[in-house]
């Protein structure tokens, strides 16, 4: 390795990698500006499309081929530099196997000023289309850069923003970062999804639109590392991803999102305070404060910011909300008259009636099954009051997650509702002559009288293959689906 730190050349922050000393040898040898190409290779991940077989595709004038032989002799038409082995998988558990060269993604264009200009952004929009997205990190879309020539050379320089460092194939290996330790590599992006056309138009039209900054955003908070993107920086991200899905415009930041928020998603005081945590969050990120907020603070800032801390899955709400605001304005700019219709089918109302309210959702339904008689209560309710308590079990199955609570629940609490649900079960399948519902039904309740967590979750794997999701058309299938739920208390 030879490492040059004196007047070290400071690129450009989408310049990584570079070809090494020998290029001005390499020129005299025949390279010339016409068999040069601009190389982006993301060796840690494979694209592809949805389609069959679609192992390659275009976003606006960006190419994305995978890192094969067949590309580099029929598309690119230049040879693959060996030291591209640098970049090797992760190796197999056998200690003494040797990692495996990693084979990516290489990303070109014709226009090599415009990808250079904006491949931060088009990378985010890719993620961002991407099937199964938020099972990859972005950890796995970093890119280095290269020129491709004619005649590669063996030695490559690496740049740092305070050095260079020049290395071959046999001086270094670069094996994946931990975040991306046993993480899918192939990942598919749904092209022909009809807002992730418009998004690509909208970048093709102009790379700087306001979506395709929501998207850069987004993208930098599902980067993994915490020491490049800790969750503090995640929420001034958050913010600034919103503001510019909606074109939100200062002053007035906070409020004017809240706003928009609302239009969408409905009042909801929680779910402003929600957004005022965040930031005030944001805020002391990026400018700091002079105490740690608490819930006691003079400052109602400063208390809702404790408040926004002390929900646990804010930051998968929030990532969720951003990418379903993002597609909220792409159907818009689709067509506006089938905005109502994508609001109805929206899976994020459901989270985030789950996010404020399952606090609520719970206490609701822990009255009746933790009431004096309950079980006799549940079995001889009739008409409008069986109706009201099977609609009371279906807005505890919609609008609970025991993620999202904020206070703790006591296991005795949760112990004498699976005795009622398991009592109810055992007796409705003993009328029904269902033999299977009365052995589980009393199964359920022995082990919640036993206070047996361990098989309170067998239970669990046994019977939720049958009972989750059983439609809500009688008592019956109700208690049951509601029995699955509550058991997961233990699985959290």
């Amino acid at each position: 390795m030879i490492v040059d730190q004196v007047g070290a050349e400071n690129p450009s922050s989408d310049t990584l990698l570079n070809v090494g000393r020998k290029t001005a040898v390499a020129d005299q040898e025949g390279n010339s500006k016409a068999t040069k190409k601009l190389i982006y290779v993301l060796p840690r991940i494979r694209l592809t499309g949805t389609a069959f077989g679609q192992d390659f595709f275009s976003v606006s004038k960006a190419h994305f081929h995978p890192d094969k032989e067949k590309t580099w002799n029929e598309v690119i038409k230049l040879p693959r530099p060996e030291w591209l082995d640098i970049y090797r998988e992760f190796p197999e558990l056998d200690e003494v196997a040797e990692a495996q060269p990693a084979r990516g993604t290489l990303v070109f264009s014709d226009d090599e000023h415009w990808l250079k200009l904006h491949i931060g952004r088009l990378l985010a929009i890719v993620y961002l289309m991407g099937s199964r997205k938020w099972q990859t990190h972005a950890d796995a879309f970093r890119y280095t850069s290269f020129l491709a020539t004619e005649h590669p050379q063996d030695m490559v320089e690496l740049f740092t923003k305070s050095g260079r460092k020049i290395e071959n194939l046999r001086s270094l290996q670069l094996l994946p970062p931990l975040e991306l330790r046993g993480a899918n590599s192939n990942f598919q992006v749904a092209l022909t999804d009809e807002r992730n056309a418009e998004l690509m138009k909208r970048f093709d039209q102009n790379p700087y639109d306001r979506l395709g900054a929501a998207c850069y955003h987004l993208f930098r908070s599902q980067i993994d590392d915490p020491f490049f993107a800790p969750r503090q920086q995640d929420a001034a991200a958050f913010c600034a991803c919103l503001e510019a899905a909606f074109d939100v415009q200062g002053p007035g930041y906070k409020e004017k999102l809240i706003d928009a928020l609302q239009s969408l998603y409905g009042q909801h005081p929680k779910f402003a305070r929600w957004i005022k945590g965040l930031y005030s969050e944001r805020s002391v990120f990026n400018h700091g404060v002079a105490i740690d907020p608490d819930h006691e603070s003079e400052n109602d800032n400063e208390v809702a910011q404790a408040e926004y801390r002390d929900r646990h899955l804010s930051w998968d709400v929030l990532r969720h909300l951003c990418f379903d605001v993002i597609h909220e304005q792409l159907q818009d700019s689709i067509e506006a008259t089938q905005r109502v219709l994508a609001r109805l089918m929206s899976p994020m109302r459901t989270m985030l009636r789950q996010f404020f309210y399952s606090d609520e959702a719970w206490n609701e339904i822990a009255k009746p099954l933790t009431a004096t008689q309950s079980t006799t209560t549940i079995l001889n309710l009739k008409d409008d009051a069986l109706g009201d308590f099977i609609e009371l079990c279906c807005e505890f199955l919609n609008a609970h997650r025991w993620e999202a609570m904020n206070r703790d629940v006591e296991h005795d609490q949760v112990f004498k509702a699976l005795k009622t649900l398991g009592a109810v079960i055992h007796e409705l399948g003993k009328q029904q002559g269902k033999k299977a519902d009365t052995d589980a039904g009393e199964a359920l309740y022995d082990v919640a009288d036993a206070g047996n967590i361990d098989a309170i979750k067998a239970w669990h794997r046994r019977h939720a293959p049958h009972y989750s999701n059983l439609p809500p058309d009688d008592l019956g299938n109700t208690v049951k689906s509601v029995a699955i739920r509550t058991v997961t208390f233990f699985k959290v």
